[in-house]
């Protein structure tokens, strides 16, 4: 038997797809890691003696788009992967902009 590593293949299957997301909210347990992907869409409506075309919300729907379950120990390699993906970024001197009080209450990871 050859200890050679075996080749991968990367290809796409046929469901692939592009998904934009504003948040993301799951966790970890001896079990298994989960993560569920949302995107939030404010419910526009004509803002009551307003002027023309002026819109206003009181309603944001948050759409759950997707979630991924994996091993604790895929979830831990995607963290230690991301974290040192946001280091480097910052080390070019990428400065990430402070979410804003709305976005700091709607994103979140639990």
């Amino acid at each position: 038997m050859s200890k050679k590593a075996p080749r991968f293949e990367l290809v796409k299957n046929p469901e692939y797809k592009v998904v934009h997301i504003d948040g993301v909210f799951g966790g970890v347990d001896h079990i298994e890691g989960r993560m569920i992907f949302n995107l939030d869409r404010l419910e526009l409506k004509m803002k009551s003696g307003g002027h023309p075309g002026e819109m206003e919300t009181d309603h944001i729907v948050r759409e759950l788009l997707l979630e991924v379950r994996m091993s604790p120990l895929e979830f831990k390699n995607i963290s230690d992967w991301m974290t040192a993906s946001v280091k480097r970024l910052e080390k070019s001197g990428y400065k990430f902009p402070k979410p804003t009080k709305l976005r700091a209450k709607t994103s979140y990871v639990a």
